[in-house]
């Protein structure tokens, strides 16, 4: 047991240096600062090369090579502001994209408690539409924990979303579990509009609780790009 944790932490670790090396490579600071670098460390060697046989040379050379210092140490910090900048768009992007799937779930969830029987045409229409608002709460919580395997994101959806927002996608996505068995066992004919609203209630509340942090976040996440944005390295 310990070795398959061991090995699921590994595994684990293993994408984030993937995911990380990922991001850093698409960006051109990083390659700026290898170019940079490379001269940097040419220089070097031919100065220390003509240190004897031409000092004027060398210096000349030892004044190139110190100012390519302060390039290098001007493109490590732009590289850090452009990953932190790309990291803080993708991020915002991501829960904007959960925003808008809570504001799907929020409006069939209204407009099921909204609706009296007699508005249905058939009794699978309501219990179709019933399993449509399920579906729509329990894709949110879904996308939290399948998208935590995207390689294409720089962060881990799952872990963010436990850790700045106390949500535990895998505990949700259990007791909505217990919400489907509960959806497919309505009675058209016998539920009444509170069980029908006790049914979704777990779901709706925690959802409810998860976007309202989601916007705080999404306001703290703006005030943070805007800074980067406007910082003069």
């Amino acid at each position: 047991m310990d070795k398959f944790l061991v090995k699921l932490k590994l595994k684990s670790l293993g994408k984030k240096c993937k995911r990380s090396i990922k991001v850093f490579f698409s960006l051109p600071h990083l390659l700026i600062t290898l170019v940079v670098i490379v001269l940097a460390v040419i220089t070097l060697l031919i100065s220390s090369h003509l240190q004897e046989k031409d000092p004027f040379a060398s210096s000349v050379l030892s004044n190139v090579f110190a100012g390519l210092v302060t390039g290098i140490v001007l493109c490590i910090i732009s590289s850090i502001k452009a990953v932190s900048l790309y990291r803080t768009e993708r991020i915002l992007s991501w829960l904007d994209d959960l925003h808008s799937d809570f504001l799907k779930f929020n409006e069939l969830h209204h407009k099921l408690l909204s609706t009296k029987k007699e508005d249905y045409n058939s009794e699978k229409e309501f219990n179709d539409f019933a399993y449509d608002v399920l579906c729509a709460g329990n894709d949110i919580t879904s996308k939290i924990s399948q998208n935590q395997f995207d390689t294409s994101l720089p962060f881990n959806t799952y872990k963010y979303c436990k850790r700045h927002f106390e949500y535990d996608a895998a505990i949700f996505l259990e007791e909505n579990a217990k919400i489907r068995e509960a959806v497919m066992n309505l009675d058209f004919n016998t539920t009444t509009q509170k069980e029908l609203r006790k049914t979704f209630d777990a779901m709706e509340k925690s959802l409810f609780a998860l976007n309202g942090k989601i916007i705080a976040k999404t306001r703290e996440l703006n005030a943070k790009k805007n800074a980067l944005s406007s910082s003069f390295v």
